[in-house]
């Protein structure tokens, strides 16, 4: 065997074995098998060429630095399962040791985030153990794949807000850039808040992949997060909202969401603790709603609050009033500021509340006049003016759910916010632009609305391709976008929608999102699957995996190692109907099931999915190692393929059935008929044999073995067939199969 064949060889053996760990328990044959099978093949090539190096490159593998070229299905699976587990090369060292081997599959099954809870790979290996493994500097995972855990970043939010608000807070100074009049400080500081200074954010989206955080997964993160923290480091993380890194858009957004939840609990809490009058409640709760964008939704937070606290309605109502009263002059101020002023001359916070006044009122020519200004904003050669822009834009597409926009309003806001993702140059507005997107496509999965969400996946889709020239950065941008829409929140709320009525759910239209949605979807639909009961229901998410195709393919072949049967059984027949080639060998570990119902779904996917050589050889080596309802089975589609390569599988299951029982003889008449429909001369001194006593002592076949044996050959139709049947008639008494053979040789 030449080194390259040999190299090729040691890849699919290795990659054989690791599907059958999978597939089977450590103690199969199967597994027993395979292990043994690549533990010979590499204890041979380190004798011969020292020890063996498996290392990534790029797409392929280099073993001992030369390019492993025969094997490219088994290769591309191994490589993708190295990278998503972090290691760039695997070394198979002198005396290596099966049970090494075993250790080295067993790491390979785990997720690669509990493998390195569980301390890496070195970890679990022996002391002189006889494989090595190097990490690559980053773990490779893939995007649609990458885990996060919801409780480690909930966790790492709240030590940092908790360090910011320690180290930073600091007594309520005069500012010319403050929002925050004298008596609101006097009255903030009486209630003891302080402010954060929350710079030191900078670069926390990037340290925990942030960008790629579903919004609503976010901001349920962050509750959770300031929920551990004291209310009044809460109030100073509020007021210090003014101060967040420009760059921290991500936590920016989910920190402007929960603000009104923040100010009434650091309210009320304050409050209870100073017992303070009314009129200074109203006053701070004005101050600190300076830095929430929504005072709607602010002051009913704060009266829900205060009401469980018991407050009484007409008392919360009175302070509402003061609330209000307090705020107007900051209104008018706002108005007057607007007309004084150029519209990108104002902050970002004052234009957003400007945008809540305007959706809340109803003010649909002030929206339009608004849509207007942005529009040149977009085309403005500055840079700040274009951030401010994005950023005014995204809280307009922030009231789309509530309060609402009007239609016409809604898709102007759609055609300004694709084409500011598009054309423009700067990072930071893009980033934004990309929030403002997120809130359209969030409001369109609300309602439903699934041709609109296509659509623009698609053309979003289209940035990220080569040929569109976009930069590295708006390429990654656009990608957190389109990962965020396929987050787990997302699909969970999809997928129940697969099981409405036609007349509710327009399912064509979901089936086509799932399909450009892809492996998120599938794995979802299939998590689904595995726990679904009814068996209406399990027809529906089948026909999304059949509807997304090939991308389904990856989420399938992992359902074939559960231990539920009907989830095997189900991803089967959904791999048949896909019909991707490459997934037959996984098909194949699936014939020896413990299931007859899963077997019986694997030959019929095998058929589907592989050359007819290739079926032929695995249902050959089947047929003596199962049950009598799978042997025939397996007949009835050796005998369709018509291969030749199957004759002495189907010989070696005629000659050894010996038993006299029912079964066996079922087995035994379908068989001789089979190698009748392979019409291969081979099988003729079998078949010739069938006529003649065993021994002195035995019997003679039965006379209905020797009339299949008898069609058998007459199927053939070969010259051989004609001689071997004029040969058995002189051997042959019972009068029914002369007959027959005298009929067939004159016909």
């Amino acid at each position: 065997m030449t080194q390259s064949r040999a190299f090729a060889s040691f890849v699919e053996y290795f990659h054989r074995a690791f599907m059958a760990q999978a597939h089977y328990a450590q103690d199969h044959p199967q597994a027993r098998h395979a292990l043994e099978a690549l533990s010979d093949l590499a204890k041979r090539l380190v004798e011969e060429v020292g020890p063996l190096e498996l290392r990534v490159a790029g797409d392929d593998f280099l073993l001992n630095g030369a390019p492993v070229s025969g094997a490219p299905n088994a290769s591309q699976s191994l490589v993708q399962l190295l990278l998503g587990h972090g290691l760039s090369s695997i070394t198979f060292l002198p005396n290596l040791e099966e049970d090494d081997l075993q250790l080295l599959f067993f790491m390979l099954r785990l997720k690669p985030q509990r493998l390195q809870e569980m301390g890496g790979p070195d970890s679990l290996l022996p002391e002189g153990h006889s494989v090595r493994i190097d990490l690559t500097q980053s773990p490779c995972q893939p995007l649609a794949e990458a885990p996060f855990s919801p409780r480690a970043i909930s966790e790492d939010l709240t030590g940092l807000f908790v360090a910011v608000a320690q180290m930073t807070a600091a007594p309520i100074r005069p500012n010319p850039r403050a929002p925050w009049t004298m008596e609101q400080r006097t009255t903030l500081d009486q209630y003891g808040f302080l402010v954060a200074d929350l710079n030191a954010l900078a670069g926390t989206s990037d340290q925990l992949g942030l960008q790629a955080v579903e919004p609503s997964a976010l901001r349920d993160m962050l509750r959770q997060a300031l929920g551990a923290i004291d209310p009044l480091l809460q109030g100073a993380i509020l007021l210090g909202l003014p101060t967040c890194p420009e760059g921290e858009i991500y936590l920016r957004r989910a920190l402007d969401y929960l603000a009104p939840e923040i100010a009434a609990q650091a309210l009320a809490f304050a409050q209870g603790q100073v017992s303070g009058s009314r009129f200074d409640l109203a006053l701070a709760a004005a101050g600190m709603l300076q830095c929430v964008r929504d005072r709607d939704l602010g002051i009913e937070a704060l009266k829900g609050r205060l009401m469980l606290e018991g407050w009484s309605m007409p008392d919360t109502d009175e302070l509402e009033a003061a609330i209000r009263w307090e705020c107007h002059g900051t209104d008018t101020k706002l108005h007057l500021s607007l007309t004084d002023r150029s519209f990108f001359e104002l902050d970002a916070h004052q234009l957003s509340t400007l945008v809540r006044q305007l959706a809340r009122g109803r003010r649909v020519e002030g929206l339009k006049d608004l849509l207007a200004e942005l529009e040149t904003g977009f085309s403005s050669p500055h840079v700040e003016r274009r951030r401010l822009a994005a950023e005014v834009l995204t809280e307009l597409a922030s009231c789309l759910a509530d309060p609402g926009l009007p239609p016409e309003t809604e898709q102007r806001l759609l055609a300004v916010v694709h084409a500011a993702i598009v054309s423009e140059e700067d990072p930071r507005a893009t980033q934004w632009c990309c929030q403002a997107m997120d809130e359209l496509l969030g409001f369109w999965m609300k309602n439903l609305t699934f041709s609109q969400i296509y659509s623009e996946m698609l053309a979003l889709g289209e940035l990220t391709l080569p040929h569109a020239g976009a930069p590295d950065w708006k390429v990654q941008a656009v990608r957190d976008l389109l990962m965020r829409l396929v987050s787990p929140p997302n699909l969970a709320g999809l997928v129940p929608l697969l099981h409405e009525s036609a007349t509710q759910v327009a399912i064509p239209q979901l089936h086509a999102l799932f399909t450009l949605m892809g492996r998120p979807a599938a794995q979802c639909v299939v998590a689904c699957l595995e726990v679904e009961e009814d068996m209406h229901r399990r027809s529906q998410l089948m026909e999304a995996l059949r509807a997304i195709g090939r991308n389904a393919v990856p989420a399938l072949q992992d359902a074939l190692t559960s231990t539920e049967w009907n989830l095997v059984y189900d991803a089967l027949l959904v791999l048949a109907d896909i019909g991707h080639r490459p997934a037959f060998p996984h098909v194949v570990m699936s014939l020896e099931h413990a299931d007859v119902r899963v077997r019986s779904a694997a030959i019929r996917a095998a058929v589907a999915l592989g050359e007819p050589e290739e079926v032929a050889e695995a249902l050959s080596h089947l047929l003596e190692e199962t049950t009598t309802a799978t042997q025939l089975d397996c007949l009835t589609v050796l005998g369709e393929l018509k291969c030749a390569s199957a004759v002495q599988g189907v010989i070696k299951l005629v000659s050894g059935l010996k038993s006299a029982s029912s079964d066996d003889a079922r087995v035994r008449l379908r068989a001789v008929e089979t190698l009748g429909y392979l019409g291969s001369n081979e099988a003729l001194p079998c078949l010739q044999a069938l006529f003649r006593k065993r021994s002195l002592l035995s019997a003679r076949e039965g006379s209905a073995i020797r009339l299949s044996a008898v069609k058998a050959m007459a199927a053939m139709n070969t010259r051989e067939a004609r001689e071997t049947l004029a040969l058995v008639l002189d051997q042959e008494s019972d009068e029914e199969v002369r007959s027959a053979i005298r009929a067939i040789l004159v016909g």
